[in-house]
């Protein structure tokens, strides 16, 4: 059994042993001798030895055959009354619970919750077609009794109190839904839903459209709706914005009408989709959905309800939405390519959050994707998943790598502009990493343009904040404001994901640029009181708030490596220097190291702040280690001359002459450095580091 339910994937060996006997320990030998008596038992070629597993050759489960029936049941291409008899012949299936005889084994147990939650999903499905043709009175009984198994079924409620209200039982409906009420409140501190809620007023005002709807419509409606969101996505997509409204407006009236909770589900991610393009809010649309899927328990709702939020734009706490993006999973069938779809924004969210437990679920999950799926879809896939996770988690290179560079191949050659989006965003973070921003500025072009197709709009507002990185970079800070009003313009617009921050720190560091210490504090504070990173509290100190300074190195202990981090170092180790702060720029240092010769990256590529060798090499001028500080601002200026990142190399320099101009150092090549880029400061509005030379000439001449 427990290579069955493997689904056709090898099980290794210890993973056998493990959840065979999970308590007693027992050997290898007592698995190879459960494999010869199953051999002996099912044939010799039964079972095969693939890789470093075991797989079952061959089998046909009663749970494969349900699925298969249960899919069938599901087309709504099909006539209502097929479709009600196959559903009839899969619950026909059932006795009893699903695996019974393998209660606590923790292997078994994921997969009857699955099973016994598919079971009650197709006795809902299964009782609304019935309630479709009329037969409310007919299925009653059975509906009562469903009903008693799980009165927290909150969907289960909803048809049963419809039935009874078709049957003239107002009273008895309206008990239903306030039982129901009370069961959520009192077990799970939970409230009805919008959608049982809305029936309610509804029954109150004995709305004439909770009365049957004929079947002819209803054989054709779920059909109809799906060919009207397909054509409001292609008249968005070439903006013809009225007519799409028009037709959301009647296919949401239509479904609501004839209550198919699919249909409605899917016509209003439509609408959230012509809310995002018309510049309205689309996440009351999103969330009604979503509700709607959780109620029904449809694995695809719910994926189009967080592919349509990644979109759309994600207002809420990361977290939450990477919660939105796996949730889905458990409840679609392993080959369901809904499954490539969440995993793509999985791999762009992942990025930004502490990539622990999220990040090996993502990974996971998109290797076995891969193996039971297997096309290039789901390869582009995996390949980001890996090389994002590797590039937060500083893992070797090769792989960060290795892999981005194959995605982006595999996506372009699979011509879904969705996956080259996706796939962009690893190239982007690789080349970054290298500070390679010509490579960047070249792979740009492609990014508006499969963003514009795969209406993934973070990555148009992606590519300005690129364009306003690299004229940072570069120092040519009179293109930076334009880029960036650009973002914040599109972001604001489309609510695409993690605009504003990326917005907010490129006009900080642009800030920080010319010198306008006294904006960054103000906004720093803001930010400080509100979220309380110490992110925020180095960037305070660096504006010359003393207090926060002092509580930098507290607040630091423990932080949390989230993306923020790298950047939380730099920005230390910018304030340890400046206030030669030993611990600080120790700590700062010790943990800076580990990034070698790469740069110091927030985001999927919004920010980068340059090499970290210039940020090690303030840290030991903080620690008073001026010959090491020296060797870092060298090879920081080495490899930002390399990448034509001018203003980079030029703080570089001028770092390195301030400790050349300290007794026993180099004064005459501290007087070159500073001599190259003093006109350029002025020239082109570098007033911090205009400062800066004027400082270091002042220690010369002092």
């Amino acid at each position: 059994m427990r290579l069955a339910l493997a689904d056709g994937a090898p099980v290794p060996g210890p993973v056998l042993r493990a959840d065979l006997w999970p308590d007693d320990g027992a050997s290898d030998t007592a698995v190879r001798v459960a494999l010869t008596r199953a051999r002996q038992q099912l044939g010799t070629e039964a079972i095969e030895r693939r890789g470093n597993g075991y797989v079952l050759t061959g089998a046909e489960l009663d749970a494969a055959r349900f699925e298969q029936r249960l899919a069938a049941a599901r087309d709504r291409g099909r006539p209502l009354d097929d479709r009600i008899a196959t559903y009839t012949d899969a619950l026909a299936m059932w006795s009893g619970r699903a695996l019974e005889g393998f209660d606590g084994l923790g292997w078994a147990s994921s997969h009857a919750r699955r099973l016994d939650d598919l079971r009650e999903l197709a006795v809902d499905e299964h009782i609304e077609l019935a309630l479709l043709t009329g037969a409310h009175e007919r299925v009653l009984p059975d509906l009562r009794r469903a009903f008693e198994d799980d009165p927290l079924r909150e969907q289960r409620a909803v048809l049963l109190a419809t039935a009874l209200y078709r049957s003239g039982r107002q009273a008895e409906a309206l008990d239903v839904i306030d039982r129901t009420r009370r069961e959520l409140r009192d077990q799970l501190g939970l409230g009805l839903s919008g959608a049982t809620a809305e029936l309610e007023h509804r029954i109150l005002r004995h709305d004439p459209a909770l009365a049957h709807v004929p079947v002819e419509r209803v054989r054709v409606l779920a059909v109809d709706v799906e060919a009207r969101v397909r054509a409001v996505t292609a008249l968005l997509r070439a903006g013809v914005v009225d007519e799409a409204a028009v037709i959301v407006d009647a296919a949401e009236r239509e479904a609501r009408d004839a209550g198919d909770r699919r249909s409605l589900g899917n016509v209003l991610l439509a609408r959230a989709r012509l809310a995002a393009a018309t510049g309205h809010d689309p996440h009351p649309h999103i969330d009604e959905a979503r509700g709607i899927g959780r109620q029904i328990r449809s694995g695809e709702l719910l994926a189009a309800a967080a592919i349509t939020r990644f979109q759309a734009g994600v207002p809420s706490d990361k977290y939450d939405v990477m919660v939105e993006m796996t949730e889905p999973l458990e409840l679609l069938p392993p080959t369901a390519r809904e499954r490539i779809d969440l995993l793509c924004a999985a791999a762009v969210i992942v990025a930004f959050i502490d990539a622990s437990a999220s990040a090996d679920r993502l990974v996971m999950e998109a290797e076995r994707t891969h193996e039971r799926i297997g096309s290039p879809k789901s390869l582009a896939v995996l390949l980001v998943a890996r090389s994002l996770v590797a590039a937060v988690r500083r893992d070797p290179d090769a792989t960060l790598a290795d892999d981005a560079r194959r995605a982006y191949e595999v996506a372009t050659a699979s011509e879904d502009p969705r996956l080259v989006v996706i796939a962009i965003q690893a190239l982007l973070r690789h080349h970054y990493t290298h500070g390679e921003i010509d490579a960047v500025d070249g792979l740009l072009p492609a990014l508006e343009d499969a963003a514009g197709a795969s209406f993934l709009s973070f990555g148009l507002v992606r590519a300005h904040l690129c364009r306003g990185m690299n004229a940072l970079a570069r120092g040519e800070l009179d293109e930076v404001p334009g880029h960036v009003a650009a973002a914040a313009d599109l972001g604001a617009r489309l609510r695409t994901f993690a605009w504003a921050g990326a917005v907010r720190v490129q006009q900080l560091w642009l800030a920080l640029e010319r010198d306008e210490r006294a904006v960054i504090g103000v906004v720093a504070a803001q930010q400080r009181a509100v979220g309380r990173h110490p992110v925020w509290t180095a960037t305070c100190a660096v504006a010359g708030d003393d207090a926060a300074a002092r509580d930098l190195v507290a607040e630091c202990a423990g932080v949390q490596r989230d993306d923020s981090y790298w950047a939380l170092l730099a920005i230390a180790a910018i304030a340890a220097a400046e206030r030669r702060d030993a611990e600080l720029g120790g700590w700062c240092a010790e943990r800076l190291e580990v990034l070698g010769d790469c740069t110091v990256v927030v985001g999927l590529g919004s920010i980068v702040l340059g090499f970290a060798h210039h940020y090690l090499g303030l840290a030991r001028v903080a620690t008073g280690d001026l010959d090491l500080a020296a060797r870092h601002f060298e090879q920081a200026s080495e490899l930002a001359e390399r990448q034509g990142a001018d203003l980079w190399q030029a703080h570089s320099d001028v770092e390195l002459a301030s400790v050349l101009a300290s007794a026993g150092g180099d004064p005459a090549r501290a007087r070159e450095l500073l001599h190259r880029w003093s006109s350029d400061a002025d020239r082109l509005g570098w007033v911090w580091l205009g400062r800066r030379i004027r400082e270091v000439r002042s220690e010369l001449t002092g």
